[in-house]
């Protein structure tokens, strides 16, 4: 089973801090700081977190809820979605917090072009 946890990423869908189930319809009264330290637990280190408020708006992203995960980079591998607008956007997230990220939107709407980002 060790084997696998290396390899496993877990997503976790949250909205106000509040970890989403049934495709976003359901908001949990777990807080994602409590998922987070029970996966850390388990030796799961890699994490998708999805901020549901922002995925789709390109709004920006949320940083409150970026400095929990600073402060636990070093235990996990991050990886961030929801708000990425522009290019200004991901260079926070590679510059300040060295988080992986997932671009959608910005994507879609031509406001990012793929050969940049690569």
């Amino acid at each position: 089973l060790s084997y696998f946890k290396k390899k496993i990423v877990i997503s976790l869908d949250c909205y106000k801090n509040f970890v989403t189930i049934n495709g976003w319809k359901t908001i949990t009264n777990i807080k994602f700081e409590q998922i987070f330290l029970y996966l850390f637990d388990l030796n799961i280190k890699n994490i998708i977190y999805t901020n549901i408020e922002k995925d789709g708006t390109l709004s920006g992203l949320n940083n409150q809820e970026l400095l929990f995960l600073i402060n636990k980079i070093y235990l996990c591998n991050f990886c961030i979605s929801g708000g990425i607008k522009n290019y200004e956007n991901l260079k926070d997230i590679i510059n300040k917090y060295n988080f992986d990220y997932i671009v959608g939107i910005s994507l879609y709407k031509f406001l990012m072009k793929i050969k940049y980002l690569c």
